[in-house]
Order: structure tokens, then C-alpha cells, then sequence
């Protein structure tokens, strides 16, 4: 299979969060896509009726960093019987392209910078709408291609959902069994990479603020309650499921005036929102939730 690179080419038209909406996506040959990746394995990925076609993998930079691009290069690999990837991009803050440029370039990812500064009075986040609208426009105008998308944000359920709803196909790259669960309840294929660090000690995060042991019966409760409650409070939209994503704790802290807050783990912050629902007031609108690139001590950092 040829390797492609993915180039874009504007024509006349307005802007929106800094890509015109009539630019075209073309596939050229690529010339300097790594083909291979020392000291990495194919992930072995359980993916249900994924045609083995060619693949282009879209990472949004704001909650991948390059810690994971190997994990992530390496199970878009495992989803096509050649172990090559047609198209290999990167989203996020234009900064990050100067940061990152050694592994983008050792990875042979090519990085898409998305403006934040002139977005602040458009809905969404703008890494997800240039994220998804690449990703149609791929689903568009090359034949076969499946879209893998890596990232941790549960705002894409709903777009791959929205995908599959225009015929296509399209598969959830994520690190942990917690996302994976997610995915799959909502009928959404996924496939998990791995990576060395441990997700986040929930459990001990817990222990320590609260003095007490950690109860995983207890906590799915909590979260199932906290979701459905910032749901009705209107701090996750209709198409979004009833959970207690970062984005919505991070805006219901905000709303609320609520401080101290801890965010991270997100397990937590659910926790502490509990204690607050009984006198919070709905989400107003109007505000979006960005996570910063820099200085993250995650470890897609």
C-alpha cells in the first residue's frame, strides 16, 4: 500500500476556527513517513466487524502528547493487515508544533496547528470541530478510508456516532479499560493502546482527601448520579451521555463559584460536585472548557 500524507489546499471562502470551510483535502505520496517504530509492538486491538482497509489517524494533541504517539502510531498500525498508516496528523495549539517538533518529525506525524485565540466566541472546542470536519472530509473524498481518532475526551463519542450516522467508519483510540467501556456501551469500536505510566491513582486521590477507603461500588453511583444531575443542569449537552466529564465539572465548578476544587483525577471532582448539587443553579451557556497543552503531569504529557 502506498503511504499518503495529508495536505491541504484553500480556495475562496470565510474562515472557521482558522480553516476555511471550501478547503479541499488531497492525498499526496508521502516522503518522509517512518516506517517502522523501533522497540514497539503491533497492539493487539479487539475491534468488531473493522474492515482492515487503509487507515488515517487524527490525534488531538490537546490530550495526547507525545509520550503516546508511539502507542497510538502503533495500534493504528495493528488495524491494517500492511502495518501502515495512509495518514498520520496532529491537532493542537500552534505553539505545541515548536514543543513537539522532534517526535512529530521522529514519529513522522505531520502537525495541524488549530488557533485558540480567535475562537473564544464560537461553540465547541476548536480541536474537536477541525478534528471532526477532517475527518469527513476524508470520509468524503477517499475511497475506504477509516478514520481512527486518539484522544481521551468523551466529547468524541458523540462524534464518532455522528460519523457512522454519515456512512463513516470510524474507530476510538484510547489508553485505559474505562474509555474502552464507555466506547463500546455506546456502540462506538474502539481499541485500546498501551502505554507504560498507570493512569491516575484514583484510588489513592480519594484516600487522601476524604481519610477513607475507596469504594468502587460507591463511586459508580456517585458518578451515575452526578452525570444525570449536571445533565439536567444543562452543563452536558442533549447528544452527550450522562457522565461527569472534566469539560462539565470544570464548568459547574466555575458556575457555581465553588473553591477550592480539585479536577484532577475527574473521579474526584465528581465526588465533590455531589456535595454541591443540592443548591447549584443551571448551567447559563455560553463558556467553553480548555484544557492547557503545557505544563501537564499526565502522561501523554
Amino acid at each position: 500500500m502506498r503511504r499518503w500524507a495529508l495536505a491541504l489546499t484553500a480556495w475562496a471562502g470565510g474562515s472557521y476556527f482558522g480553516v476555511r470551510p471550501s478547503q479541499q483535502l488531497l492525498l499526496q505520496p508521502a516522503c518522509g513517513y517512518a516506517r517502522g517504530f523501533r522497540g514497539c509492538r503491533r497492539s493487539h486491538a479487539h475491534v468488531d466487524a473493522f474492515a482492515r482497509q487503509h487507515v488515517a489517524l487524527l490525534i488531538d494533541g490537546d490530550h495526547i502528547g507525545p509520550a503516546w504517539f508511539d502507542a497510538c502510531l502503533n495500534a493504528a498500525r495493528g488495524l491494517v493487515d500492511s502495518g501502515e498508516v495512509s495518514t498520520a496528523l496532529c491537532f493542537g495549539a500552534p505553539h505545541l508544533g515548536n514543543s513537539w517538533a522532534a517526535e512529530l518529525q521522529r514519529c513522522g506525524l505531520m502537525f495541524k496547528p488549530v488557533p485558540r485565540e480567535a475562537t473564544l466566541n464560537q461553540p465547541g472546542d476548536p480541536n474537536d470541530i477541525i478534528i471532526i470536519a477532517t475527518a469527513e472530509r476524508l470520509g468524503r473524498t477517499v475511497p475506504g478510508v477509516r478514520i481512527a481518532i486518539a484522544s481521551t475526551d468523551t466529547d468524541f463519542l458523540v462524534q464518532h456516532l455522528r460519523l457512522k450516522h454519515q456512512g463513516i467508519k470510524s474507530i476510538a483510540l484510547v489508553p485505559y479499560s474505562s474509555d474502552e467501556d464507555r466506547c463500546r456501551q455506546a456502540g462506538v469500536a474502539v481499541a485500546r493502546f498501551h502505554v507504560d505510566q498507570p493512569p491516575a491513582d484514583f484510588e489513592k486521590a480519594f484516600e487522601t482527601h476524604y481519610g477513607r477507603a475507596y469504594n468502587a461500588t460507591e463511586a459508580q453511583h456517585v458518578f451515575a448520579s452526578v452525570g444525570a444531575a449536571l445533565k439536567s443542569l444543562g452543563y452536558l449537552s442533549e447528544d452527550e451521555r450522562p457522565f461527569p466529564s472534566v469539560k462539565s465539572l470544570a464548568i459547574f465548578f466555575h458556575v457555581n463559584q465553588i473553591k477550592p476544587a480539585q479536577l484532577y483525577p475527574w473521579s474526584l471532582g465528581a465526588f465533590l460536585a455531589r456535595d454541591f448539587l443540592a443548591s447549584a443553579v443551571p448551567n447559563p451557556g455560553g463558556m467553553t472548557f480548555f484544557e492547557a497543552a503545557v505544563g501537564r503531569r499526565r502522561p501523554g504529557s
